[in-house]
């Protein structure tokens, strides 16, 4: 089992070519379902696989699976 993020770390991931930011608000290690922006959403997350709930530095909310996310301070080059 992946141990993953805790709530409160700054991430940052690849969207549409750049590097973005935001903060992790909840970690799924097991399938359930989500409020965001007033839709219920369904979050496929597994031991192995975990998924962040994450507050976009905009203010918006969006699921990301562990395998797309970074620490902020982490440099993916070396």
């Amino acid at each position: 089992m992946i141990t993953g993020y805790r709530v409160g770390t700054e991430v940052k991931w690849n969207e549409q070519e750049t590097l973005t930011t935001g903060i992790v608000e909840q970690v799924f290690h097991e399938p359930g379902e989500v409020v965001m922006n007033g839709s219920t959403v369904k979050v496929e997350a597994d031991g192995d696989n975990p998924v962040y709930l994450i507050r976009h530095h905009t203010g918006d909310h969006l699921l990301l699976p562990h395998t797309d996310v970074f620490l902020k301070d982490m440099n993916r080059h070396t």
